[in-house]
């Protein structure tokens, strides 16, 4: 504790200390040690560092002093983990010059200095006596409890001695009899150091010790010193301090057997205005102790329920926590544990983490690490597993000691539930993500009214939401997401965030092309909430999907639904636009120019192509206008003016495109012709003959194709990409039927990369239509493709062997061996490779069989 007794003088060193003053310096005014006592009074750790560095002291035992004071200055700035380092240092360089000057007869104050900031800075902090003397203390802060309480003990007895010593030699000095300045010196000393100070560090020292002894005997010689120490001492002592000297001896004596008048006592240090809230709480738990000495557990229970209402506040964890070992002391064996889950269940105005890590600190050290897990309760497991989760070297350890509380017989729901929070929180940490979501989810599914249930079930359908959009194509994840956010909405009362798990599952619905379940789950977030505008944006894409379902009842009823909601949410995302964040704001315009290609779209499967004409006409000037809206519009465009009968106007689109938006004419049509392409394999892959295929997407395709292979001509593009739209074009010319066109393309990509089996494929199959003439060149890179096996790719595969039969037939030319190649084909695969091949493949079979 800093002295104050030199404050005057420290209020002229703030005013003169940097002056140097006209004559001589304050400093040389005053003498050294009361000028450097007067910064420290002051707080001046600044100042005092600058001294130190700039004029030490001449005297070496003055500047080891005030080093160690100039550390203490800035021990109130530490945060939690930095202070421990600190004290150390203090305690280390105290213990320095402790032993490095045996003979001064300043060393009794010095470790008596020690022995106090042991006491006030590192033994007192946080509740430790509270929890040393009444609660259940987790093994590492034991640890550190009992060495720093036997090195205070030890500096107590050492100051004891030192104080008595220089006692004695100041009285045995010559003149001591007349000399009032040494006589005032030993007065001072014997009353401030050797009857109050130092007896109280003693007494404190062996109250602690005897709580945290590990028998009976030591216990009981602690407390007896502890309270012969003690018990004089509140006359002495003023205040606060005199008032935990009185409560030590209590309960020392309480200790020992000795509760003759310990009740009056008790009551008089509650009573008492000068006795600190936590000695008070202390005193009330002596009390309970009292009535269990004297009427059994019940009477101490009986004692202590008052207590519990009494800390029943947001500002009472701490003792709350403490009552809460005080039941589990008095428990029964089978039963000592109850009373932690009941508080993990019923505390609800408190951080759970936080919780958690003060129950678990306690439950982890119940037994000693060498008690076999299976003779204690599950919940000493799960909060071994806690100690241990965090250290990414011991995770594995953490999640197998989970898994063996939940295997356990007759686990009970809060431990379980415990069990499988933390096992979630390790897989996650391991790198196991779908497995914590599993583990979350069963938290909620058997455990749903349990308080953290909504957190991690709302953790689990983010996590599962990560995984399903890292691997859109794995359907086990996609299955996880869906299981996690059923639990999730169907939740009464429902979650907060509620809207925004409607709109993911909405979304997911949509994806996974169920658009009437993505309405229902769309259409029930509110109207208010802060995703509405993105969930109506939703919900015209789910009824976008639907209306272009080739399965639904023909019709024009579902485009007009359609147009209509998304001219309507066009229109309010645009309004909303005016008043949002300039983020935001760019994000609702991205969204309207979208609903606005949607709303043609919508008039054009109306059967209205010239009002689609009008609804996006102009909407490539859009400022910032996306390449993929850009080509769903074209596309609009194309769809629309070869509807209206006007195919000229159709190409015009297209060039016009190509005139007012160069830049973007690859990315854009690559992308238009990459989606018309997917739609004409999807048909294929389901059966649909080649020639009607081609004749339904060819007119579509053809212009697209056409326009990009045109802009390939003069556009300015490093290999890699002329590569890539050069391909496309060439697909997009075979696809539509211009086959002499599509083989120039393969040629010139065979050129710089002949062994590509695109390029191959792509040329074989330009070969096989052009006829007669280049049947065989067409069969000899046939064969390679075929000779590749399925490693090579399905499509690749199948095409080659399936136009190698063909071409036999064409050609009349072993023909024998068409069925028989076929049957091979299907003991390698009995669906012939699907649809698309096995109809192609049987034609030829019924032709030769």
């Amino acid at each position: 504790m800093i002295r104050r007794r030199h404050l005057p003088t420290a209020l002229l060193t703030v005013a003169l200390v940097a002056s140097g003053g006209a004559g001589q310096s304050l400093r040389e005014r005053l003498d050294e040690e009361a000028f450097l006592q007067g910064l420290v009074d002051a707080g001046m750790a600044d100042v005092l560092e600058h001294v130190l560095t700039t004029e030490p002291p001449a005297n070496a035992v003055l500047a080891d002093r005030f080093e160690i004071e100039l550390l203490r200055l800035t021990l109130p700035d530490l945060d939690d983990a930095e202070r421990p380092a600190q004290l150390n240092r203090i305690f280390t360089q105290r213990a320095g010059l402790i032993d490095g000057y045996p003979a001064h007869p300043d060393r009794g104050i010095w470790l008596a200095d020690q022995a106090s900031d042991l006491w006030f800075e590192s033994i007192t902090p946080g509740g430790s006596i509270l929890t040393t003397v009444f609660g259940r203390l987790p093994r590492t802060q034991r640890t550190r409890l009992v060495a720093a309480t036997e090195q205070m003990s030890v500096a107590a007895a050492a100051a004891e001695r030192a104080i008595d010593q220089t006692i004695l030699d100041l009285e045995s000095r010559p003149g001591y009899r007349t000399d009032e300045t040494l006589q005032l010196k030993r007065r001072r000393l014997a009353r401030d150091e050797g009857m109050r100070r130092v007896p109280f560090l003693r007494g404190a020292a062996a109250f602690m010790q005897a709580f945290l002894a590990r028998d009976d005997t030591q216990r009981h010689r602690h407390l007896q010193l502890a309270a012969d120490v003690l018990e004089p001492l509140p006359d002495d002592l003023a205040g606060e301090l005199g008032q935990r000297a009185a409560l030590f001896a209590t309960l020392a004596r309480i200790g020992v057997g000795d509760t003759g008048d310990a009740e009056t006592r008790l009551e008089a240090i509650i009573a008492n205005p000068d006795t600190h809230p936590s000695d008070v709480f202390a005193a009330r738990l002596g009390q309970v102790q009292l009535a269990r000495a004297s009427g059994g557990g019940r009477a101490g229970d009986d004692r202590l329920r008052p207590l519990e209402s009494r800390y029943s506040g947001p500002e009472h964890l701490f003792h709350r926590l403490i009552l809460v070992d005080q039941r589990s002391v008095t428990a029964e064996p089978a039963r000592r544990f109850d009373p932690y889950l009941a508080f993990l269940e019923r505390e609800t105005g408190v951080d759970p983490d936080a919780l958690r890590q003060l129950i678990f600190e306690r439950l982890a050290d119940a037994a000693e690490d060498d008690t076999p897990l299976e003779s204690l309760p599950a919940i000493v497991t799960v909060a071994r597993a806690e100690r241990v989760r965090t250290d990414e070297r011991r995770r594995g350890e953490a999640i197998a000691l989970y898994q063996t509380a939940l295997g356990r017989a007759g686990v009970s729901a809060p431990v379980r539930s415990a069990a499988l929070i933390g096992l979630g929180r390790a897989l996650h940490a391991a790198g196991r993500p779908a497995a914590a979501v599993r583990s979350w989810l069963e938290l909620a599914t058997n455990d749903p009214r349990h308080r953290e249930a909504e957190r991690w079930l709302e953790a689990a359908a983010t996590l599962a939401w990560r995984q399903h959009r890292s691997r859109p194509e794995d359907p086990e994840a996609a299955a996880l997401l869906q299981q996690t956010l059923d639990q999730l909405l169907a939740r009464t009362p429902p979650v907060a965030s509620v809207d925004r798990w409607r709109l993911l599952a909405g979304r997911l619905a949509a994806t996974q092309g169920d658009p009437e379940a993505a309405l229902t789950h769309l259409r029930a977030i509110d109207p208010a909430a802060e995703v509405a505008l993105d969930a109506r944006f939703a919900a015209v894409g789910a009824l976008r999907a639907h209306a272009n379902d080739p399965d639904a009842p023909p019709g024009t009823t579902r485009f007009t639904e359609l147009g209509r909601e998304a001219a309507q949410t066009r229109a309010a995302m645009q309004a909303a636009a005016a008043t949002a964040s300039p983020r935001r704001a760019g994000d609702l315009r991205f969204y309207a120019t979208e609903l606005q290609v949607i709303e043609a779209e919508a008039l054009l499967g109306a059967g209205e192509p010239i009002r689609a004409l009008e609804a996006i006409a102009g909407i490539e000037q859009t400022p910032g206008l996306e390449p993929t809206v850009l080509a769903s519009a074209l596309r609009v465009r194309i769809r629309a003016s070869q509807a209206a009968d006007r195919p000229e106007e159709a190409r015009r689109a297209v060039g016009q495109f190509l005139e007012t938006a160069p830049e973007q004419a690859g990315v854009v049509l690559d992308a238009m012709l990459a989606r018309l392409l997917d739609e004409q394999r999807r048909e294929l892959d389901q059966g649909t003959p080649t020639d009607e295929v081609t004749t339904r997407f060819g007119p579509e395709i053809a212009p697209l194709a056409t326009a990009l292979d045109e802009w390939l001509r003069s556009a300015d593009l490093d290999a890699s990409r002329r590569a890539a739209y050069q391909h496309r074009a060439a697909e997009g010319h075979l696809a539509s039927g211009q086959t002499k066109a599509a083989l120039r393309l393969y040629d010139r990509l065979a050129r710089t990369n002949p062994h590509a089996a695109e390029v191959l494929l792509g040329r074989a199959e330009c070969l096989y239509r052009l006829g007669a003439d280049h049947l065989a060149e067409a069969i000899v890179l046939y064969k390679r493709l075929a000779a590749g096996g399925l490693d090579l790719g399905h499509h690749f595969y199948w095409q080659a062997n399936l136009r190698i039969l063909q071409i036999l037939d064409l050609v009349g030319r072993n023909t024998h061996k068409i069925v028989p190649q076929i049957n091979r084909l299907r003991a390698q695969d009995p669906t012939l490779g699907g649809v698309r091949y096995a109809v192609e493949f049987e034609r030829l079979e019924r032709k030769r069989g």
